[in-house]
Parts: structure tokens; sequence; C-alpha cells
């Protein structure tokens, strides 16, 4: 817990039970001299008023002896009843302050501490930091509903005090509100510490099991009686949410039939927290709303609702406890997952606390939504580093459709509709299924390389070509292409063929990660001999060599191993062993493609010629 907060609320509330505990003993002794002392004081008014008036010199001294006794009394018992009555204000306002503790630790807990620590869940589900564990917020709670339900105890041993002793104390509402208000106490601490500790799958898709687990931060301490609670779990809409944001839905309304929905809590081993598990639950069927204007069926929210029944209070509450998952969308198909994460991506990225069910923002700065990529990136790909400076510039452009220019984007506000809704200028995608197929494709082939830099990756065409065209012949750089989904190339320089001193930049075909399962990028860039210097200078093998396939064995079971190995497809019109340059040396069922980008260097005027030769051989 973040310190001291935590240790301060829990040592004051603490102190607070224990001192009122021990002035009510105090009170209790005090009040058991009082009865003592009067009840002496009673008998000796009793011998007294049976003295005769005919007495013997001792039966006088005796009479003389007890009303200075009674005197005595007497004083006593007044001073005896302002104690008394003292104590009684004393407890009083211990007990106030102990609830005006609790009051304020629940309050940090409900509005900070555990919103600060969903946010975190939130955000972990789209690749920042693991949340933590809720063992402080657990203790925290414990102390809480330990400290209330000690309070109340005190406040009925108290009550029973007054009852036993007709003298003055505090006023019948000042114990009215004392027993109201840590009766409410009881009741929020009980039924708004139910949290989601393992969140259902924010892209559900029916007929598919899943599983999630709620934990009960107070429920080890508060006495629960009868069975364990039962949690029952069923999904809403996002209209639904709404209404029990408020306090109108009805329990009976759903959106869907969700099996294996019911549960009951058991305690952890160890921690001793009270746990619900829903291991197999399944999404047999959804039912969808009508969707505003252009909204697809992945940009509708659903939200799984656990409710359980609590008894506690020595069976005087019986309270309802009930937790909206996050927003979850439902598919039918494995197709519709993108979509899905983007809606979800945006969602715990950019919702407010406390908000309506699922209101988000329709758009948003651009430097926020980069942040959120960077982090999801980073987690995907094991990345270290994250997203350099030009990859996130290259990445506004690409967003916003600008080929070029100094302006800076950072607080250009990018909408949802040109984050996944619009396709991107001259493509049948949007921005956010290319981003995704990126890391996809990073994620399942390419971590190590992206992890080692030797990916530039977010680069256009055009920027590979000015990269390459300074350098020596067979530099290369590896890119993800700009017009498939999930794709890598190789751009290399090369010498122009027949015009001396002219370059050219090559560009592969881009793997895809079908191709890449058939033969890893190591392997490709090992084949390709044109390829000798990794951008800007490093030998190939320095950068690959360490993931280069081992040559197949010489035989299996009396057969031939066969290898694949990549190849560049020859050009009739290319001179033979021009460097650089593709040429024939063997046929392969794995022939790569290749386009061409025609340059100079320092002195000559931009080719034609390969331009023309090779225009349509390969894509970017």
């Amino acid at each position: 817990m973040e310190g001291g907060l935590a240790g301060r609320g829990h040592g004051d509330v603490e102190r607070a039970v224990r001192e009122a505990e021990t002035e009510i003993r105090g009170l209790h002794n005090e009040q058991d001299r009082f009865m003592l002392h009067y009840d002496e004081s009673l008998h000796i008014e009793v011998q007294l008023s049976h003295t005769s008036q005919l007495q013997s010199p001792s039966d006088q001294l005796r009479d003389q002896s007890l009303r200075q006794r009674q005197a005595t009394l007497d004083t006593l018992l007044r001073q005896q009843v302002q104690t008394i009555v003292q104590l009684r204000m004393t407890v009083v306002e211990r007990l106030q302050t102990c609830t005006m503790l609790l009051n304020q630790m629940l309050s940090c807990l409900l509005e900070d501490k555990l919103p600060q620590w969903q946010r975190k869940q939130q955000l972990a589900a789209i690749g920042g930091p693991p949340e933590g564990s809720l063992d402080a917020l657990q203790e925290w709670s414990e102390c809480m509903a330990d400290a209330v339900i000690r309070s109340r105890q005190h406040l009925k041993r108290f009550e029973s005090l007054l009852q036993q002793l007709a003298l003055p104390g505090p006023s019948p509402d000042a114990l009215l509100n004392l027993n109201n208000n840590l009766a409410r106490l009881l009741s929020d601490i009980a039924t708004k510490t139910l949290v989601m500790e393992r969140q259902p799958p924010q892209v559900l898709k029916t007929q598919t099991k899943f599983g999630c687990s709620l934990r009960f931060l107070a429920g080890s301490k508060l006495e629960l009686t009868g069975s364990l609670p039962h949690v029952h779990a069923t999904i809403v809409s996002e209209a639904q949410a709404r209404a029990l944001h408020v306090g109108h839905h009805p329990r009976n309304e759903v959106s869907g039939e969700i099996h294996n929905n019911n549960t009951v809590m058991e305690y952890q081993q160890g921690s001793g927290a009270l746990m619900a598990n829903f291991r197999s639950m399944l999404l047999k069927k959804i039912r969808r709303s009508d969707r505003r204007g252009s909204e697809s069926v992945t940009e509708e929210k659903f939200a799984i609702l656990f409710q359980a029944t609590l008894n506690t209070g020595d069976g005087e509450f019986l309270l309802h406890a009930q937790v909206l998952s996050l927003p979850v969308v439902v598919i039918v198909h494995g197709s519709q997952e993108n979509n899905a994460t983007a809606t979800v991506l945006w969602d715990n990225a950019f919702s407010e606390p406390r908000r309506l069910p699922f209101q988000v923002p329709e758009a948003v700065p651009w430097s926020r939504l980069m942040a959120v990529l960077d982090s999801k990136f980073r987690s995907e790909v094991d990345s270290p580093t994250g997203l350099c400076t030009d990859s996130v510039t290259f990445l506004a452009h690409k967003a916003f459709g600008y080929s070029s220019g100094g302006e800076d984007l950072a607080d250009r506000a990018i909408s949802w509709a040109q984050f996944n809704r619009e396709n991107l200028p001259g493509r049948t995608f949007t921005f956010w299924q290319w981003f995704d197929g990126v890391m996809e494709l990073t994620k399942k082939y390419l971590k190590s390389h992206w992890n080692d830099g030797a990916i530039v990756g977010f680069v256009s065409r055009a920027q590979a070509q000015d990269m390459l065209l300074s350098l020596p012949v067979g530099t290369f750089l590896l890119r993800f292409s700009d017009s498939e989904i999930g794709g890598v190339t190789i751009a290399w320089g090369a010498q122009m063929p027949g015009q001396p001193g002219e370059r050219i930049v090559w560009n592969v075909k881009p793997f895809t990660a079908r191709e890449l399962a058939m033969l890893p990028l190591a392997d490709r860039v090992r084949d390709l001999d044109s390829l000798q210097l990794l951008y800007p200078a490093r030998p190939k093998d320095h950068a690959f060599a360490k993931y280069y396939s081992p040559p197949p064995g010489n035989n299996l079971n009396g057969y031939i191993v066969l290898g694949i190995r990549q190849v560049l497809p020859g050009f009739s019109m290319l001179p033979p062993g021009l460097p650089g340059t593709p040429c024939t040396s063997y046929a392969s069922s794995d022939d790569t493609a290749v386009a061409a980008t025609a340059g100079t260097s320092a002195t000559g005027s931009p080719g034609s010629t390969a331009r023309a030769l090779f225009t349509g051989l390969g894509h970017n």
C-alpha cells in the first residue's frame, strides 16, 4: 500500500477502538464501585433509621461513626456521578472518533486506492504494467471491518451499561446516530469491497469457455452467518449497465445466456482471502441492441454483472453485493477479434473514473493514443525500449494521411473513426488493423530481431530509398509493409544495371506470417547474397547468424532430406553477376518477387530505366 496513509489510518482507528474499549471497561468498573457505595449508603440509612432514642454510650459512638461514613459516601457518590457522566460522554466521543476515522478510511479506499488499482488493472489489459496484488487492500478492508464490528460491540455494551444505572448520559439521538453510522459503514464495507481480481476476457467469443475470479476484500472479518455467499453472473448491455449505475436495473433483465454462471465463495489457503472462482463459464447466446449510425457489432459493449447475498451482523443484515466487469465485446468469429480489440483498447485507455457506462471520448490527442500504442507494442513484443521518435512520427503521418511535413502532430486530435472505422487513404484497412497486423507479425515471428535492433520497421518506401542510396551497395534494411496487413519487406541498395555510378533500391515482396512460418526471416536474409550490410553498416551475419537454422541432416530413414531456400528470380535484361543485383543461380518454390526504386549517386540524374523495367513486379 502506498505506505504511510494506510498505516496511519489503520493505526489511528485501532488506537481509537482500543481506547473506547478501555474507557468502557473503566466505566463498567466505576459504575460497579458506585453501586457498591450506593448499596452501602442505603444500608447505613436503614441502620440509622432503627436507632432508638435511649442509647448506651457505645451505641452513640456507633451511630456517630455511621453518620460520618454516610457523609463520606455521599461526597464520594457525588464525585462518582460526575466521573460516570464524564466517562459516558468520553465513550460517545471516542466511538464518534472511531466512526469518523472509519469513514475517512473507507472513503480513501473506495474513492482513491481501489479505483487506482482498478485503473492499473484496466491499463494492464492493454499493455501497461501489472496492477499488483490486492493483499494490501484486503488488509486495509479487513482492518476496517474488524474495527466496525468491534465498535458496534462496544456500543452495545455501552448501551447496556447505560440501562444498568439511571444517570445522565448521551442523548438518544447521539446513540441513534452512532448506531446508524456504524451500520452504514458495515453495509458499505460488505457491499463495496467485492472486487474483480481476474477479469473475464474483454473480447468474448460465444461458445468458448472462459474464467474469472472475484475477491471479497473484507470477507474474512465480516462474521458471515450461514453458508458462504453464492455468486451469480449475468451479461448486461450498455443501457442496462447505465440503469444499474443509477440504481434502476431490474435484477432479472439480462442480454444473453451464460452457462456455469454460479459458484460458492471459498477461503483461500494461506492468504485467507474469500474468493469466487468461475472456471468454465460459457456465453451461449447474446442479444444485441439496435446499433447507432455506422457502429458495427464490434463496437457494442457489454459487461458481466456479478451478484452475491451476504448475511452478517449476527443475522441482523441481509446485504446484496454486486460488481461489474470491465466492458466486453462479444464476437462470434475469429475474424472479428481485431476490431473488437480496438474497441477494448480505446475504452480501457480513455475511459474516465466514475463515468456513466461505457462513455468514452470520440477523439483524443494523438500523443495520448501514441502512448497507449507504444505501451501495447512493448508489451506484445517484450521490448524494453518501445518505439523511437522516428517511428512515432511515421505512425502519426500514417494515421493522419500525411506523406511528409514537419508539423508537430502530438496535440492534434485523432478520432475513433480515424483510428478504426475509416480506411486509410488508398487502402482497404484501418490504421488500427494495419498496426495490429504489425504487432502480431512481430510478436510471432520477428520479436528477437526487433529487440536486437535489426528491424527499422516504421519507415515508408520513399524513406527507405533515401536512407540506402548513399550507402555501399548491398546495404539493406527491414521495414513493415505499407500496403499489406502484417507484412515485412527487405529494401537494399544496388548498382543501376548498365548505368555505372547510378544506384537502385530493390524492395522484396512483403513476407507475411504464412511465408515466415515456412522459412524464418533470418534464413531468408542468409539466402540472399545481395544482402551484405544491415543498415547502417553491420555485417548481416553479425546480426542474424545466431538465428540461422542448422543444415538438414544427410538422410532420414534412408531418404535424402531437402531444405527450403529463398532465391531471387533472374531477369534476362540484367547482366549476370552484377554486384548487388538479382541473378539466377537455381530455381526455388519460394522465389521472391522484387520491385525497384531508382536513384542516383551524389552526381547523377535520376534513372528511369529500372523504374520502367520493374514496374509492377512487387508491392511495398
